[in-house]
């Protein structure tokens, strides 16, 4: 999904239910006004869930995505993984998340279970950066799902070729490279890959190293040298001149900029 520079998550809460507690089917529940962000991946079939006053019958790989202020009301459901999340910028957490329907059906409940689980673990740990690198994925995942993108029995190998860069952006990637790992036409590859995102597999990658050199900007403490290698530039001096290009502003400059304007009350 598209990354929104300067929208900053804040995981509240990442965990796990059982779905183990029979007595819930005999309780009745009143409506919840939700206050954070909320997203459940539903494992298991069984129950229901209504979302502003529609009703959604749960089985094992929907995923419910809620917003501030949905109301929601939720009788007995199933072994879930729940994460509540806040961002600090109303208005473009409500435009990177316009086109994600309340409800919906994941593609691959391992892929997307195992990625909530990596999400958990960090938050275990208390390591900000990984819980927000694993929620991008996970939305852009649920964005790719509500548009269509893929589908149960296949995905577009261009897409693939997006998504393995998403996961390696921070290696040595050539066109060749690509070209070997997907079985194509190095020429093929890159007309292809323009025509579907009007840029170059190289532009791309370089594209979302600097969005993950933003998130590490904005949310930990790691130094220039530090984030520079952990994007895959090839020194820190490679990545401010590159950064200074792209953003007219060194990555100092740009951390200092943030925090000096940005509001989280």
């Amino acid at each position: 999904m598209t990354r929104h520079i300067g929208l900053k998550f804040n995981v509240t809460l990442a965990t796990s239910y059982q779905g183990d507690d029979p007595s819930w089917t005999n309780k009745p529940n009143p409506p919840r006004i939700v206050k954070h962000y909320e997203i459940a991946l539903f494992l298991k079939d069984g129950g229901h869930t209504i979302i502003n006053d529609k009703k959604y019958t749960i089985t094992a790989g929907s995923i419910r995505f809620l917003r501030p202020n949905d109301k929601v009301i939720s009788g007995f459901f199933p072994q879930a993984q729940i994460v509540f999340f806040e961002a600090d910028n109303v208005k473009l957490s409500q435009e990177a998340f316009a086109l994600i329907p309340r409800f919906l059906r994941c593609v691959n409940i391992e892929k997307d279970s195992a990625l909530l689980n990596d999400l958990m673990q960090a938050f275990a740990a208390q390591d900000s950066f990984e819980c927000s690198s694993c929620l991008w994925k996970f939305l852009r995942q649920m964005k790719e799902n509500s548009n269509g993108l893929q589908n149960t029995k296949s995905i577009s190998t261009i897409l693939q070729i997006r998504n393995y860069i998403d996961d390696n952006y921070n290696m040595h990637l050539t066109l060749d490279n690509l070209a070997s790992e997907f079985h194509m036409n190095p020429d093929y590859l890159q007309r292809k890959f323009k025509q579907k995102f009007n840029q170059s597999p190289a532009e791309y990658q370089l594209e979302v190293r600097l969005s993950q050199a933003v998130a590490m900007l904005i949310t930990s403490d790691l130094s220039v040298e530090a984030i520079a290698e952990l994007c895959g530039f090839s020194n820190s001096s490679h990545f401010i001149r590159t950064f200074k290009k792209k953003k007219n502003v060194t990555p100092s400059q740009f951390k200092q900029n943030y925090f000096s304007t940005i509001s989280f009350t």
